[in-house]
């Protein structure tokens, strides 16, 4: 066991026998603070490389690059309620590396969210109700290096010291506005997508990045396409995120290039990573992508925004009124009650009863109590507005 001094007691585990008795001590805890530092700004293959806890007035860094087994650990705090600040990631991360499920989670950012802060970082909650200035440094640093400094130590702890704190008020304010049972469903959303979402794979449209639509139909997507999967190899290659081999605005611009001047060569903006055998191997690339078939190259795909078309924008405009008016007398802003995609898809599919509206989209229980009656009379006066429009007659078709 090591003690590292940080403005108090912190406890770094990282040998067999005292991650053991910690799962024992845990056991008879019925609430936990819980974090988790990666390594996905250094890496590619991206790993928990530490796991904050604080209980009890007591905070522990548990290292799991320490070669021990997690397991007992886990299965206990998978039993507790754990306090997390933006845990989405965190719950992600742990399901990849471990199959951690969690049963309850209470997420400080989300009930900050719902009670309409606009200051919703850690930071600025710890300040608030804990009268404490936490610093920024260490956000960036690669939590797979050992060993870990006294500086990175104490930044891991102040992560998790103030949570269990801070949960409380926030929880309070939740309770006197009504909105507990709220924050509970969200919260159990939150753990189903966040299982969900950490068995999700690379897709074959993942090539898409970020400009890819500024790029004309054709052979000019192929080559992004060949691009973006060269990247992904040489950033495994060299066990580095993809954006440092080539940030996604560069893959584009190269594609460009290429399709309009038949090679990459004489790019102005190459970056002085890419030489040797890596610029050898994106050359060939693009010389693949140059010669690739036709029936080889992307298909059309429309961009996923905008894609109103089956909805009346009329119709959508008296949705998002609705949503708007409701949203300001409780002090939220709109997209935290409804997002704008799912007014779409009502727009799209213009539901008739409860039942149908949550099944098309997957609305909380809440937001349809909230909400769901008010969308539902706008959706049938529109209708009956529509049928009662007096149809044109011969002449004003000319």
């Amino acid at each position: 066991m090591i003690f590292q001094r940080c403005d108090g007691t912190t406890h770094y585990y990282d040998r067999q026998a005292d991650v053991d008795a910690l799962a024992i001590e845990l056991d008879a805890v019925p609430r936990v603070a819980l974090d988790t530092e990666a390594d996905s700004l250094h890496h590619y293959h991206e790993k928990v490389c530490l796991i904050q806890l604080s209980f009890c007035g007591k905070h522990v860094l548990v290292d799991p690059l320490a070669h021990i087994e997690l397991r007992p650990l886990l299965e206990v705090l998978a039993s507790r309620e754990l306090v997390v600040h933006g845990a989405d990631y965190d719950l992600r991360m742990l399901h990849r590396c471990y199959g951690f499920v969690p049963s309850k989670v209470f997420d400080t950012m989300l009930a900050a969210h719902l009670l309409g802060y606009k200051q919703l970082g850690l930071a600025s909650l710890a300040e608030r109700f804990c009268g404490v200035h936490l610093s920024k440094h260490g956000q960036k640093a690669d939590w797979s290096r050992r060993p870990l400094t006294g500086e990175l130590i104490q930044y891991a702890t102040n992560d998790t010291r103030h949570l269990l704190c801070i949960a409380d008020r926030l929880a309070d304010e939740l309770r006197q506005k009504g909105r507990l049972a709220w924050h509970e469903e969200e919260c159990r959303r939150l753990i189903s997508a966040a299982v969900s979402g950490a068995e999700e794979s690379q897709t074959r449209d993942d090539w898409r990045v970020k400009g890819w639509h500024t790029l004309p139909e054709g052979r000019a997507r192929a080559i992004l396409r060949e691009l973006w999967q060269w990247r992904e190899k040489e950033a495994e290659l060299a066990d580095v995120p993809p954006f440092k081999i080539a940030r996604a605005d560069v893959l584009v611009e190269l594609a460009r290039w290429a399709t309009e001047n038949n090679t990459i060569e004489g790019f102005p903006n190459l970056p002085k990573n890419i030489r040797g055998k890596r610029l050898a191997r994106m050359k060939q690339v693009v010389a693949n992508g140059l010669t690739l078939p036709k029936s080889q190259w992307p298909q059309h795909e429309p961009l996923r925004s905008g894609r109103c078309k089956a909805c009346d924008k009329t119709l959508l405009a008296k949705l998002r009124r609705v949503r708007d008016e409701i949203a300001a007398k409780l002090g939220l802003e709109p997209s935290v009650i409804c997002s704008s995609g799912v007014l779409t898809t009502i727009g799209e599919t213009k539901p008739e009863t409860l039942t149908e509206l949550g099944e098309v989209t997957s609305m909380s229980h809440w937001q349809l109590q909230l909400l769901g009656t008010a969308f539902l009379s706008v959706l049938a006066e529109h209708a009956e507005e529509i049928s009662n429009a007096p149809l044109a007659t011969s002449g004003e078709f000319g």
